[in-house]
């Protein structure tokens, strides 16, 4: 069979899924190539069997996993913490190729390993806190051709989508995926071959991380503070989230919930909710409470109203020149460079707080600011 030197790149066809990014390449990689890789990724690759727990009883995952990346790259899902491996040289051929096909970078990637038919994942949202709010998950398939379910997470009017993967094909899940739907691999009553499954990803760095992977910015420190910051940034925002006494709002990326971590007590839920019409909902990964994020700047007043000081954790845009939109605003959402210094001070009816302490740092791909809020009767 002759080779035709012009014969285009495969390229990725957008498929039509409402509020999702989903692209696919059917023949990313050629049958013969799928054949020598398959059994080599099942012969060399340091497989793990996990164990999930559900209501207090452990079971095994009905599949094996590896996971290899970046050093410091750590994944946790469902309980279980996933150091990576070094990348071997076959895996960074794939990443290299997958990364030209999808104009995307990856410093991770997660190999699923489905024995037979008996081998199977749940349905589930890759929405991780290191992923990011809108991650990138390049998904390359070898092996028997399963089917990838999408069901909606929210609007229960979309029918479920199933997508058979055939061998040596590339999907592409981007943008608001994740956030919209969940997807999976059901088992079947049909005998299955051998499927492996690489997703790659690119992975941040969070809270739960070790704080010397976190590369840290101070800026703005104020004299009170100072004393704070011998220690690296990242020590410091690491011992905020930790600390048990002064209430933290983290306010991410829309369309993400707020988290409010709140010192314990028997109505947390009462007065987090105030008479709102939506609930507060707990969030047992971060133990902390989720709220609406037009929640923002009524949870701030209520935080003050009741512990007098706040910890506000809300992204930061170091190159947004502070401006008189600043100096002039009513309320506390400040995302540019002065990190809430100047966020109010010239309104005519004053602020009702003050800001104490302020620290940048990057926390995964983006940049946060942490400010101690106090109210003005108590500072």
């Amino acid at each position: 069979m002759s080779l035709d030197l012009f014969q285009p790149e495969p390229s990725l066809d957008r498929l039509p899924l409402e509020g999702a990014d989903v692209q696919l390449i059917p023949n990313f990689l050629s049958s013969g190539e799928v054949e020598y890789i398959l059994q080599e990724l099942i012969e060399k690759t340091h497989w793990r069997a996990e164990e999930l727990v559900v209501w207090g009883k452990r079971y095994p995952q009905p599949r094996l996993v590896a996971w290899y990346g970046d050093s410091g790259r750590t994944y946790t899902y469902s309980g279980i913490a996933m150091q990576p491996l070094p990348w071997t040289h076959r895996l960074l051929e794939l990443r290299s190729r997958v990364e030209e096909a999808c104009a995307e970078s990856f410093n991770s990637v997660l190999l699923n390993y489905y024995r037979n038919e008996r081998d199977s994942i749940g349905m589930h949202s890759d929405d991780e806190p290191e992923l990011g709010p809108r991650p990138t998950i390049a998904s390359l398939s070898l092996g028997e051709q399963r089917v990838f379910t999408f069901k909606p997470r929210r609007n229960q009017t979309l029918r479920p989508v199933h997508l058979p993967l055939p061998s040596g094909s590339l999907l592409l899940m981007k943008g608001e995926t994740q956030q919209n739907w969940k997807h999976g691999i059901a088992k079947t009553t049909r005998p299955m071959g051998p499927r492996i499954n690489l997703t790659f990803r690119q992975i941040g760095l969070t809270l739960g991380q070790s704080s010397k992977d976190l590369r840290p910015l101070i800026s703005n420190v104020s004299p009170q503070a100072r004393s704070m910051h011998n220690e690296s940034s990242s020590d410091t925002l690491l011992k905020i989230w930790r600390q048990k006494e002064i209430p933290i709002i983290l306010r991410r990326a829309n369309p993400q919930p707020l988290l409010a971590k709140i010192p314990f007590a028997q109505n947390n839920f009462e007065w987090l909710r105030d008479d709102q019409r939506n609930k507060p909902e707990w969030n047992s990964q971060y133990k902390a409470w989720q709220i609406p994020q037009a929640w923002f700047e009524r949870t701030i007043r209520l935080c003050l109203r009741r512990y007098s000081k706040c910890y506000v954790i809300q992204l930061h845009r170091e190159q947004q020149v502070c401006a008189p939109a600043c100096w002039n605003a009513q309320g506390a959402d400040c995302e540019c460079s002065c990190m809430g210094e100047n966020h109010g001070t010239g309104h005519p009816g004053g602020r009702w707080y003050e800001i104490d302490e302020t620290l940048a740092v990057s926390w995964g791909v983006q940049k946060y600011a942490c400010r101690l809020f106090r109210s003005i009767s108590s500072a």
